[in-house]
């Protein structure tokens, strides 16, 4: 799939963005960073000229503008048939301690993430509140890399970052 997009992508133009986007829409979108052609869905519009997008097979979001969405193109059946790879995924069990995660909590999550390998234990399959047509999946990560595992959920809690427990 991604090798037909690399081919077919470059042959549409700008005159081929679409001139108002749909969130939730699968598009195209060329990522300087690494010179290569993505699937992106919308996932919130910022302004007439720009668009905030999900890479619907990485997990990542990104801010393009919309002169720079492409269609998916007509040579790349796969690309428009194949479901997102990205599944969205949150931890169980444990909830900021105020109303949304402090930058510090997300770059802290990080730090215990990346590059890391983990065992993940599926608790529940739900839907994304906000995409309900597509799944988030509830889960408990352990780092087993040590004598001892250690739950993400609880290591976010035991450093005063997080809370355990239902929603409130």
């Amino acid at each position: 799939m991604m090798a037909t997009l690399q081919q077919e992508c470059p042959k549409l133009t700008e005159l081929d963005a679409p001139l108002k986007p749909v969130n939730g829409e699968l598009y195209t979108v060329y990522y300087d960073k690494d010179s290569s052609w993505y699937r992106v869905t919308i996932a919130g519009t910022v302004s007439t000229e720009m668009v905030s997008v999900y890479f619907c097979d990485y997990g990542d979001l990104a801010l393009f503008a919309t002169k720079d969405l492409r269609p998916v193109p007509a040579k790349a059946p796969l690309a428009r048939s194949l479901p997102p790879q990205a599944i969205k995924a949150r931890l169980y069990d444990v909830w900021p301690l105020h109303q949304d995660w402090t930058v510090e909590d997300c770059i802290r999550f990080q730090e215990l993430c990346v590059e890391q390998q983990f065992v993940g234990i599926c608790k529940d399959v739900g839907k994304d509140p906000l995409n309900p047509s597509e799944p988030l999946l509830t889960l408990d990560l352990i780092d087993t890399s040590t004598d001892e595992d250690i739950y993400l959920n609880k290591q976010l809690e035991s450093e005063g970052r997080a809370r355990l427990g239902p929603a409130s």
